[in-house]
């Protein structure tokens, strides 16, 4: 059986940004898995890295273009091939997978990462907007059906 860690990312007192914490919160407790709750992503994913078989990211994206609640999962291969500085929450997550490739961990095999579209997160409130609570049940079955995959 693969150890699993599920991580949430998100504000939760910048609105919608919290549906990284909600959701993972939620796909935790269906897989019966560890869940841990970031501001930011830092170095601090190291440890998970090397404690886990796999680390699962769950974080929102702000994107009008998608509908709300839409579940995207972010490939490594893209955020390593960035130009930019690519982080979650001012954070550069590129360096830190980078940081763990050169401790020997295959972070492409154990790092996954699901974003979930939302269209607001810089208003100052804690809870989701109603639309994101209604949803957020079903985002999580989803991304465990994902998960369940791996």
């Amino acid at each position: 059986m693969r150890k699993f860690v599920i991580v949430g990312v998100g504000n939760p007192i910048r609105g919608d940004d919290a549906i990284g914490i909600v959701v993972a919160h939620k796909v935790a407790e269906m897989l019966g898995s560890p869940f841990v709750e970031r501001t930011s992503v830092d170095l601090d994913l190291l440890e998970l890295i090397g404690e886990n078989d796999k680390v699962v990211l769950i974080d929102s994206i702000k994107k009008q273009d998608l509908p709300l609640g839409s579940i995207v999962e972010i490939l490594l291969c893209d955020i390593a091939s960035a130009k930019i500085s690519c982080g979650l929450h001012r954070r550069n997550l590129q360096t830190v997978l980078e940081i763990a490739r050169k401790f020997g961990h295959d972070v492409d095999a154990k790092v996954r990462i699901f974003a979930i579209s939302i269209y607001e997160n810089d208003i100052f409130r804690e809870g989701l907007s109603d639309e994101l609570i209604t949803l957020s049940g079903e985002i999580a079955k989803k991304i465990v059906e994902a998960i369940e995959k791996i």
